[in-house]
């Protein structure tokens, strides 16, 4: 079972295990997440807990392993509500800042898209099942904005008769 797997390595990352297992042992998680293929694991809490140290490691090479695993994982709102309890936008941000390591700033913009593209397509999700509301019109004409009149009847019924005189 591949949730099994993952929680294992999340008991040997909680460790004290440093240099090459540490590296394996991150590399192994990213393999299992890609294992799990679109499904998230059943409680993020306990994978998050134990790479958040890692974020803050003195090797490079270490810190962006684990931003690459990270980003692995982002899959839902929970892994993303998981991620804010622990406070990984300080450290994703800090990882963003460092001038030194190039790998470590383009894995730390690439968890960010992944956060984003997540956020965005819950987004999407939520529009398609709520309702709509109906438009006040169906004119297609454009207003000195630049929008059509449809547009902006939707996003500020208020204004349905602005302009009519």
């Amino acid at each position: 079972d591949i949730h099994r797997q993952i929680s294992n390595t999340v008991r040997i990352l909680s460790g004290n295990v440093e240099g090459p297992q540490l590296l394996e042992c991150l590399e192994q998680l990213v393999s299992f997440a890609k294992a799990l293929k679109g499904r998230q694991v059943d409680d993020p809490t306990p994978l998050v807990k134990c790479l958040r140290p890692l974020l803050f490691h003195s090797s490079s090479y270490i810190r962006t392993a684990t931003l690459r695993c990270l980003r692995h994982y982002v899959k839902d709102n929970v892994f993303l509500s998981v991620c804010w309890k622990f406070k990984l936008d300080w450290w994703i941000a800090r990882a963003m800042d460092r001038q030194k390591s190039d790998r470590e700033r383009e894995h730390s913009f690439r968890f960010v898209r992944a956060l984003v593209d997540t956020i965005c397509e819950a987004g999407r999700a939520a529009m398609e099942e709520r309702e709509l509301p109906p438009f006040v019109h169906d004119s297609r004409q454009h207003n000195h904005f630049g929008a059509s009149e449809q547009s902006v009847h939707f996003m500020m019924p208020g204004l349905a008769s602005y302009g009519e005189g």
